[in-house]
């Protein structure tokens, strides 16, 4: 039942960043798909493989959603994470400033097009980048931020 407990944290989970998806499949539902409810939820983490943690407000629960049972409902442009675009252009500037990198790099454009900070952090980790390095990337940005 969404009680006022479930309701505030509705509106305050609408005031963030988080992408918001609509759940294809009812999550309550065990049989007679035909009418079950649609539910809107706030993604909290991807795996990158497009299956998601989603905070259904309505339901107050978090439930993991799989790939190909939720859209977008379009809050946002697709890419469109100012906070993943600037580190993504930190983490390319250190690489240059470092002269691990040129400005002409096709490695540039792969950090470029990565979607979400899970993919930065595997892509990353496959450059030999371990969590601590990560970590100290992340506290890098927000502290030029």
């Amino acid at each position: 039942m969404y009680n006022r407990y479930d309701q505030v944290i509705s509106e305050f989970v609408k005031q963030t960043t988080l992408k918001r998806i609509r759940i294809k499949t009812d999550p309550k539902a065990t049989s007679d798909f035909a009418h079950a409810n649609e539910y809107e939820g706030f993604v909290l983490e991807e795996d990158g493989l497009g299956n998601v943690v989603v905070y259904v407000p309505e339901l107050g629960d978090e439930l993991e959603v799989p790939f190909g049972d939720y859209t977008s409902c379009g809050d946002r442009e697709e890419g469109e994470n100012p906070h993943l675009d600037g580190l993504k252009q930190h983490i390319i500037a250190d690489l240059i400033d470092s002269n691990d990198l040129d400005e002409n790099d096709p490695e540039i454009e792969n950090i470029s097009v990565l979607s979400c900070i899970h993919q930065l952090h595997n892509h990353l980790n496959q450059k030999d980048v371990d969590d601590d390095q990560f970590l100290d990337i992340l506290k890098g940005y927000f502290e030029n931020e």
